[in-house]
């Protein structure tokens, strides 16, 4: 990663000469839209530290730490300098059981992020020690119901939880999950999760975010039990199984402001009769749409509806980004849109030009859309975004120079361009 350093402005340009990157999912923002990257020095270690945050500075931890740097995983630091945190499904690689073993010997872990498919029940049960943790991310584990009635009870603060295509967790694991008493996101991604278990899920009135993703055994009508949890105020839902009822659905969700859409086989007309009703217009502040080929920029016109709409999200479909154009016709009606990803998208010049409209605009991801020497010279012109994406967008030398002088922009990421040279 390269640092180039103007007046008053640190610019982070991440390159990556062979032009090949990794592709990471996100998960509940957590999930800002835009993966950023950014420089986050450990802080300074004082000698007047506690004694309990000692541990941070010793040999040992060291070598901990070093441990994990070399299967790519990464640590966070409080401002004391003690880890809090551990990422071991970064870029989803699978970590080895020695490895999990010899993180989970840090204590006062905060955040815990796994991807291992040969993690042993005994290594798994020993994140039951720590109780300090908010945040749990498991993925590939091969780990059964009883073990995780062995965790969770012991991880009383835990209030965010993520399972991730752990398929040996069966329904019945639910129980465990929802008696956590300060669980407020419980993420189901790719699990072999049915009606029954989705019952015991809406039967919670603490979770307020729910992810729902690929749980191909779901059926259409399930999604009706999501009635019940009035509190839900984000949900995340895919698959082919996600059709024009389960946006019904959505409509019947008094608190809802974060809605995620990916792989859906919804109908435009089911998408108008949602983005017209003021049931969710009126409150979504979050919508993310992926991969759906039913809808087109004349049917994105209608997302004008949604005045308190922050964070809008269109990859991998076929638009052009001028619905755009429509969203901020009227200036005392327009979205005032903070952070907008039109990933993988066909971006023309009509479709870039409306984003000058945008004027609160500041984080834009265009990962892979392919930009032209007009494209970029429109998208440096615009006058907010402090953070700007634009890997695998066949950047050359020449569209550099021309981004990289924008003065608003505090953070450019252009990895995976390999027309880039040094």
């Amino acid at each position: 990663m390269r640092k180039f350093r103007f007046p008053f402005l640190l610019l982070i340009i991440a390159v990556v000469m062979n032009g090949c990157t990794g592709h990471q999912e996100k998960t509940f923002p957590d999930t800002p839209t835009v993966n950023v990257l950014t420089t986050s020095p450990a802080s300074p270690v004082s000698k007047t530290l506690p004694q309990q945050d000692y541990v941070a500075q010793t040999p040992e931890v060291a070598v901990i730490v070093q441990q994990i740097e070399t299967v790519s995983g990464e640590v966070g630091r409080d401002s004391n300098g003690t880890i809090i945190s551990v990422d071991l499904a970064k870029g989803r690689s699978s970590v080895s059981d020695e490895v999990l073993r010899i993180s989970l010997q840090l204590p006062k872990l905060k955040k815990l992020r796994v991807a291992s498919g040969s993690v042993t029940a005994e290594t798994l049960r020993q994140i039951a020690k720590q109780t300090d943790l908010e945040e749990l991310y498991l993925q590939d584990i091969p780990m059964r119901n009883e073990d995780l009635d062995a965790i969770l009870p012991k991880l009383s603060q835990l209030k965010r939880l993520t399972l991730r295509s752990c398929n040996n967790i069966t329904d019945h694991g639910v129980e465990s999950i929802i008696s956590l008493p300060k669980l407020r996101l419980a993420a189901f991604i790719r699990m072999n999760l049915t009606r029954s278990g989705l019952e015991k899920i809406v039967e919670s009135k603490r979770i307020t975010a729910l992810d729902l993703r690929q749980c191909s055994r779901l059926l259409p009508e399930d999604y009706s039990l999501l009635k019940r949890m009035t509190q839900l105020t984000d949900l995340k839902v895919a698959g082919f199984s996600i059709d024009d009822s389960v946006l019904e659905t959505v409509l019947q969700l008094p608190a809802l402001t974060g809605l995620t859409v990916e792989d859906a086989m919804i109908s435009p007309e089911g998408f108008a009769e949602l983005t017209v009703n003021p049931k969710v217009t009126e409150k979504l502040t979050s919508l993310i749409l992926a991969r759906i080929s039913t809808l087109f920029d004349v049917h994105l016109e209608t997302l004008k509806n949604f005045h308190r709409l922050k964070r809008l999200s269109v990859n991998g479909m076929m638009i052009t980004g001028e619905f755009l154009a429509i969203l901020a016709a009227e200036e005392s009606k327009r979205p005032k849109l903070e952070t907008l990803s039109l990933e993988k998208s066909l971006l023309t010049p009509e479709g870039a030009a409306a984003l000058k409209h945008f004027r609160e605009l500041k984080s834009l991801n265009l990962t892979g859309t392919v930009l032209s020497q007009e494209l970029v010279e429109i998208i440096a012109a615009l006058e907010t975004p402090e953070i700007l994406n634009l890997s695998e967008c066949q950047l050359d030398n020449e569209m550099l120079k021309t981004i990289r002088n924008r003065k608003s922009v505090t953070t450019l990421i252009i990895t995976g361009n390999p027309l880039i040279q040094e």
